[in-house]
């Protein structure tokens, strides 16, 4: 399933610069941090 979430312009450009390559999805950034922060 598939949900929309609405972000600030803001959010948006800061998980734009966090993406590893061009074509990342939004949900691979969201999963990485998510893991990166359970790792820590």
């Amino acid at each position: 399933m598939r949900t929309t979430i609405a972000v600030s312009k803001e959010v948006k450009d800061a998980l734009d610069k966090l993406k590893v390559h061009r074509r990342e999805t939004y949900e691979e950034v969201i999963r990485r941090l998510i893991e990166k922060c359970k790792s820590s």
